[in-house]
């Protein structure tokens, strides 16, 4: 309903017959968002948004105009500034890197920059160094898309990396494991969990609860003063549409599964996962902080999204000594990784 004049009106609510949609009605009744900035302010950010995605997360090369886009949005709302290098990139020799050592990267393209600004990270994605009777191998977790060929986990060849991410405009940071921490890592168990979980899917599916770990102060905030932060009195009914709008695609891929998990119940619906926490008295918020735990099985084998794959190759390497079952690597985000060994 669109209403042009101030006064009273009348509007007619069609509620869906689903038994966990009227449960959800009765019990937490209709919700009223309301923007704070005009519609043309809403419509200007929403245009500021797009530009930091398109084109370039459609092919591998990222223009010099969304590049600038994007360094100015990290510098803004991360707080992140990245000064234009004095000296040309070196390419790490490849006898240097050894298996456990950390690669950090960001791109430009505004889905790492997001990534970045709600992790409260410098990089949007990382890899780890594999080394498989004695070649040098990159693994990773992610998709692929317009600038990147392989998808899931993944290993490639040392130099075929490097001209892949060289070829995407991605900035890259070597980041080896301190020694005392190399010494403890076993590369023939590293080599093995790779092979074990090579081409399992990319880690949608907890993604999102990695980092959001507390009812409510993990959620992105807004400058100038960092004081209006995302709420979760808003994701959940926004859950709930897109659920609707998609018929549970989107659910499937990125929260139902993961709330099953917490419930310990099964094929539960988005609205349905909501009843089962409501009868427990649990609000959503209650719901979304449960830890996330690595033995978790999902529909498509282990969830793994880049920061955990990298933490899951440490951990059964050994890095983590007698800490190892208490490390829950589906908690981490990047900034945990990057700080950690």
């Amino acid at each position: 309903h669109t209403f042009l004049t101030s006064g009273r009106h009348l509007v007619t609510f069609s509620l869906s017959k689903g038994v966990a949609d009227r449960f959800d009605v009765d019990h937490s009744g209709v919700r009223i968002g309301q923007f704070v900035v005009s519609p043309l302010n809403i419509l200007k950010a929403l245009e500021a948004t797009v530009s930091l995605f398109v084109p370039a997360i459609l092919k591998p090369e990222i223009p010099e105009h969304v590049a600038a886009t994007n360094l100015d949005f990290l510098a803004k709302y991360r707080g992140l500034y990245m000064e234009p290098l004095s000296t040309p990139p070196v390419v790490p020799n490849e006898a240097e890197v050894q298996s456990g050592d950390m690669f950090g990267g960001i791109r430009l393209d505004g889905l790492d920059t997001m990534l970045a600004w709600a992790m409260g990270s410098s990089t949007g994605h990382t890899a780890v160094a594999v080394r498989v009777d004695g070649e040098l191998y990159v693994s990773e977790s992610t998709t692929k898309d317009g600038y990147w060929p392989t998808d899931g986990i993944q290993k490639t060849p040392w130099k075929q990396w490097i001209a892949q991410v060289q070829k995407a405009d991605y900035h890259w940071v070597w980041l080896p494991l301190k020694p005392e921490v190399r010494a403890h890592f076993n590369g023939s168990a590293a080599a093995a969990v790779l092979a074990q979980h090579l081409g399992t899917p990319y880690g949608t599916q907890n993604m999102l609860w990695s980092w959001i770990d507390t009812a409510a102060d993990n959620y992105p905030c807004v400058p100038p003063n960092f004081d209006k932060c995302l709420d979760p009195r808003l994701v959940m009914p926004l859950f709930g549409f897109v659920d609707h709008l998609t018929k549970g695609l989107v659910g499937g891929l990125m929260w139902t599964q993961a709330f099953n998990k917490r419930l310990g119940t099964v094929n539960l619906t988005t609205a349905e996962t909501f009843m089962e926490a409501t009868k427990r008295k649990m609000q959503f918020s209650d719901l979304t902080a449960i830890p996330e735990k690595d033995d978790w099985k999902y529909s498509s084998g282990i969830s793994r999204m880049c920061d955990a794959w990298v933490c899951t190759v440490w951990k059964e390497a050994g890095i983590f000594g007698d800490l190892r079952d208490q490390f829950q690597c589906t908690e981490s985000t990047n900034w945990d990784i990057l700080t950690l060994p």
